[in-house]
Formats: structure tokens, sequence, C-alpha cells
């Protein structure tokens, strides 16, 4: 089928307009309404947003962290929380003191971080029910690890109850072709 051209605008009023396939918008496109797009969209350009919604799912990595567990690419890039032992509830567990280890950059890249500079980020939440208990982070293969100067324990550790941001960004060519992603950590813990 050949291409429809409207080289002087177009303006769709009442039920809107339903795509099917791919768009092209060569111009200003407005929309005064509201959109759904329900596959990828790629921006080239600046873009300005009056408010920005992240998305994201809440995952449980495990209910008991008994046994060392790597995280796929999957749930860092679909998830806006990822959670380990969010189902004990008796303070004598003493699960979610193994590693959780980062996907691989090979995997992140042919699932959400396709480019040079791309960024997905998740909130890690140790719900253990025993402060004590720790689950340290650790890195994918080909990611550089890094946590705030001042720690004092450098080993990145997220506490039982305790909480951290987990962002990585795809860096090419970093090192050497031995590191290509910048996976940063800060630990949070309950002000109140």
């Amino acid at each position: 089928m050949d291409k429809t051209r409207f080289d002087h605008g177009i303006e769709i009023v009442g039920e809107g307009l339903d795509v099917t396939g791919a768009a092209d918008f060569n111009s200003a496109f407005n929309v005064d309404g509201a959109a759904t797009f329900t596959s990828t969209v790629d921006v080239t350009g600046e873009s300005t947003l009056g408010r920005l919604h992240y998305g994201g799912t809440v995952t449980n990595a495990s209910t008991t962290l008994t046994i060392a567990r790597a995280l796929t690419a999957a749930e860092v890039c679909d998830s806006s929380v990822i959670t380990v032992n969010s189902a004990a509830v008796d303070a004598t567990v003493s699960a979610a003191s193994l590693d959780i280890t980062l996907p691989s950059t090979t995997t992140l890249w042919a699932d959400c971080l396709e480019s040079d500079g791309d960024q997905v980020r998740f909130w890690f939440l140790n719900l253990s029910p025993t402060a004590a208990t720790t689950t340290q982070i650790v890195a994918g293969t080909g990611m550089d690890l890094l946590e705030p100067d001042d720690s004092s324990d450098h080993d990145v550790e997220i506490a039982g109850g305790a909480r951290a941001l987990i962002e990585i960004t795809r860096v090419d060519g970093m090192e050497t072709g031995t590191l290509d992603a910048i996976a940063t950590v800060v630990d949070f813990s309950a002000a109140d």
C-alpha cells in the first residue's frame, strides 16, 4: 500500500485516530487529548514534558532469599521496584542475606538499554524482618558498580528493612571493552 501524504496538515476530530503500523511525523505533532502508545516510542531530538510519570511493576525477586540470585534483564528493565523477602512475616527468618547479581550488560542491551547513554533505574527493597540480615548487590558482567564515596562500608550491602536506588547507564567503550555500563547504588534507611 502506498503512503498518503498531507502537505498542509490534517485535523482529526471525533473518535480519534488508530494507527496499527509505523507512523512517521516529520513536522510538529500536537495532541490535545490523551494519547496511548502500546509499543515502543522513539523520540529523536528534544522533548518538552509538563509532567512525567514513570511506569513499571513491583517484582518480588524472592520471598526467602536463601541462595544467591541473579536478576534478569526483563526484571530490571520492566520493574520500578524489586523486593526480596517481601512475604516474610516471621522475625526468625534469616534470609535476604545473600547476593543479588545485576544482569550482564549484553542482556540489558538486548532488552532495554539499546543505545549509548540509555538508563534504567529502580528501587531495591530488602524487606527482611531481621534488620541484621544484609543483601549484597553484585555487578553484572560488564558493569562498573559504584556507591557514594562517603560510605563507611564500601560493600553495597542493603540491610534488612533498608532500601536502595539502583541506576544503570550504558557507556560504550568505557574501559577497553571490559566495562560498558555504570551501575550506581545509593542505600537509604528509614528516617522516621
